[in-house]
């Protein structure tokens, strides 16, 4: 099997792209942290089928970004990313910073294919699904597309990391 050659190279051409933020909000202050929403342009790999086979396919899309910083000091801050479980989104995040806050780090989350408000989010009431390729209607499972759904969800935190060495200023403050 050669299918993580395709995987190889999107991964090469996501960390040879620069990204920049699309949209950028003043932190707000909650109880224990500072809460950064803001958006950046990055690229689904996925083939039409769902799977990865290199690093041409591409279509953009804009991914939601939650940032939680401590809620004093201009950092920078060690950063953890999160990756919130098959029934979670990225504002699941809150939880994890309520228990990390005195560490004094950022805490970095996007939503994973078919969560919450990721562009591939559609209306199924169960987003773990279609990540995983499960077609109730059919009895059937596709096991290239979980391939990709776990591959793109990784390729889109490269990206996201990636946005974040380029330009670590989630709020545009300049600091």
């Amino acid at each position: 099997h050669r299918d993580h050659e395709g995987i190889l190279e999107a991964v090469s051409v996501a960390r040879e792209t620069n990204y920049t933020w699309a949209e950028r909000s003043p932190c707000v202050q909650e109880t224990s942290w500072r809460t950064c929403d803001g958006t950046f342009v990055a690229t689904d790999f996925r083939a039409p089928e769902g799977q990865i086979l290199n690093g041409k396919t591409q279509t953009p899309w804009t991914l939601k970004v939650r940032t939680l910083l401590p809620s004093s000091g201009d950092g920078p801050f060690p950063v953890i990313l999160y990756g919130h479980n098959m029934s979670g989104t990225r504002t699941g995040s809150s939880l994890v910073m309520s228990q990390l806050g005195e560490l004094n780090v950022a805490l970095v989350s996007i939503d994973a294919l078919y969560h919450g408000e990721h562009p591939s989010a559609g209306t199924s009431s169960i987003p773990a699904l279609p990540f995983l390729g499960i077609d109730l209607e059919n009895l059937a499972m596709d096991g290239p597309a979980i391939l990709g759904s776990f591959a793109q969800t990784n390729l889109d935190r490269l990206q996201l990391l990636e946005l974040l060495v380029q330009d670590p200023d989630v709020d545009g403050d300049g600091n």
